[in-house]
């Protein structure tokens, strides 16, 4: 099963003014949506109103506007993250997403072992998300996204760092690698997203966090008391299970 990394939906929030200030319900409603699910630097988040009115009476008595935003999605962040499916799957095309030992690198989509060895860090991350599936034993469906300093890059993943035993703070580690350009790339700080990557621990310890490391910092993510949560394939020809 492998399960991909929806782009970020466009989000309402609704805001209130007692006084009927546009300014004031705005700034209320821009202060409810929540952030970006990939940020980076020089981001520009556009908003707008989709509906604005007033309220009155009830048994409060209220007496106020109120204005609903919608932020749409960040085109280069969608762009990042691929879409809703970045790389169709087909069968037999898909190798493991865990191996034991050092015998493969998880990732979600067919890539040749030269790809693979091309692959270096990413240059930071900045969100780790994590979700317990529903299976038995647990699998972890772990995503990120971060930066990358030229436009060009390929595909991103996460290339999880061997371990001999659990650790001690069940806090597994992982690399958030991509394959960088092999041509002209303009210099420009962009975003990189991985798809959603489902892991279980080879070794068979308890996992409390994911740590995703990137060339210049790193984030952990504590799964601790996380709902199982149901994920969906997608077949080669865009079906859902």
């Amino acid at each position: 099963m492998t399960t991909q990394f929806a782009p970020e939906a466009a989000v309402t929030a609704t805001g209130y003014s007692d006084s009927y200030s546009f300014t004031e319900a705005f700034q209320d409603a821009l202060h409810q949506l929540p952030p970006p699910r990939c940020p980076y630097p020089d981001q520009l988040l556009v908003t707008r109103v989709v509906d604005m009115g007033s309220q009155q009476g009830g048994i409060v008595g209220w007496n106020r506007l109120y204005v609903r935003i919608e932020r749409l999605p960040d085109p280069a962040a969608v762009q990042a993250m691929g879409g809703d499916i970045p790389f169709p799957i087909g069968k037999g095309t898909v190798p493991p997403l865990h191996k034991g030992g050092s015998g493969g690198t998880p990732f979600p989509w067919a890539r040749g072992a030269g790809q693979v060895a091309k692959a270096v860090p990413v240059y930071a991350v900045d969100m780790v998300d994590v979700d317990v599936a529903e299976s038995h034993p647990p699998q972890y469906a772990i995503r990120a996204c971060g930066r990358v300093t030229t436009s060009g890059w390929g595909p991103a993943w996460l290339r999880p760092i061997p371990t001999k035993k659990p650790p001690k703070d069940g806090v597994y580690e992982f690399e958030f690698v991509a394959i960088p350009p092999s041509g002209i790339a303009l210099q420009v700080i962009s975003p990189i997203a991985t798809p959603t990557q489902l892991w279980r621990p080879a070794d068979g310890g308890e996992v409390k966090g994911i740590r995703v490391i990137a060339s210049t910092n790193e984030k952990t993510a504590k799964v601790e008391g996380s709902e199982p949560a149901k994920f969906e394939e997608y077949r080669e020809d865009g079906s859902e299970d």
